[in-house]
């Protein structure tokens, strides 16, 4: 996706109108490089970030850096759905320098528009860490039952910090490059930042403890048929089907007397959750495709 821009250039079209892509982090703080403009020496050191993938979100954006300050807010890609209380794994693919100071991804959960707040760092390797920066950097996380629902930003960086924050003493990353540093620039020198948009999904009415006696599912797991049964005391209403990210599928069930079978056969085999609603409540349980 980097690499296009150069072609809607030379055409003098706006990259940004036909992609959806932006250079703009607004209203987030500023992500860019200055390739040590500022300094007179123009090294251009080619830090980037060629693969991010977390949950459905999976973006190849190639062996370069993003033209200019080489900040992309890729705000045409579709956001993965993340559901509270689950966990995903964070995949970020870089070129791999034994000069890469910094490799960290933010997640602004409670949506304040800062990657500040404690807990939004949510990867960071540094080689400060005896352990170096592996490649690809993986970490696997969990969204906090604390996050605010909905849409919010996500940021992924790849920096050498030679002037700057970066020192012996100092082993945390900064997720903003728009700082006043000690020689009077505003920007750190060489690297790569892309943001995304992710979807927090709220857990309501999936996490629901499944109490009821009068109610039971079998088989558990199963690979074909599964049977929703009531009791004698107890009707259900409707069952709904979720993935493990909440999104609902649809089903086709077949009602006999107080038993409801449901065909999964052509689910891939994974965790899903069965919501049942019947005139005593709603209730949640957890499904296995074998």
């Amino acid at each position: 996706m980097k690499q296009t821009f150069f072609f809607f250039a030379m055409l003098g079209l706006s990259y940004t109108s036909l992609q959806g892509q932006t250079t703009n982090p607004a209203p987030y703080c500023d992500g860019k490089y200055d390739d040590d403009i500022e300094d007179g020496a123009g090294l251009g050191v080619p830090h980037y970030i060629s693969n991010l993938s977390f949950g459905t979100l999976v973006n190849n954006s190639g062996a370069t850096q993003y033209p200019g300050g080489h900040y992309v807010y890729y705000n045409n890609l579709a956001a993965p759905n993340l559901m509270k209380g689950n966990t995903y794994t964070l995949s970020l693919t870089h070129d791999g320098s034994t000069s890469i100071h910094f490799v960290a991804v933010y997640i602004d959960f409670n949506g304040n528009h800062s990657f500040a707040d404690a807990g939004e760092r949510v990867m960071q390797f540094t080689i400060n860490d005896p352990s170096s920066i592996p490649n690809p950097a993986t970490v696997t996380l969990t969204i906090p039952s604390t996050a605010t629902p909905g849409q919010t930003r996500m940021r992924a960086m790849v920096f050498e910090d030679d002037y700057y924050t970066f020192t012996n003493n100092n082993t945390n990353a900064t997720p903003c490059t728009n700082f006043v540093d000690a020689n009077g620039g505003t920007n750190l020198n060489w690297g790569e930042t892309e943001d995304y948009n992710i979807n927090i999904v709220a857990t309501t009415g999936l996490n629901t403890l499944f109490s009821n006696q009068e109610i039971s599912v079998f088989p558990n797991p199963s690979q074909n048929m599964v049977r929703v049964a009531a009791g004698q005391t107890e009707t259900i209403l409707k069952t709904e089907l979720f993935d493990a990210l909440g999104n609902a599928l649809p089903t086709n069930p077949e009602i006999s007397g107080q038993n409801i079978i449901l065909d999964i056969s052509l689910l891939e085999k994974g965790v899903y959750y069965l919501r049942i609603t019947s005139k005593e409540g709603t209730y949640t349980k957890k499904l296995i495709k074998e």
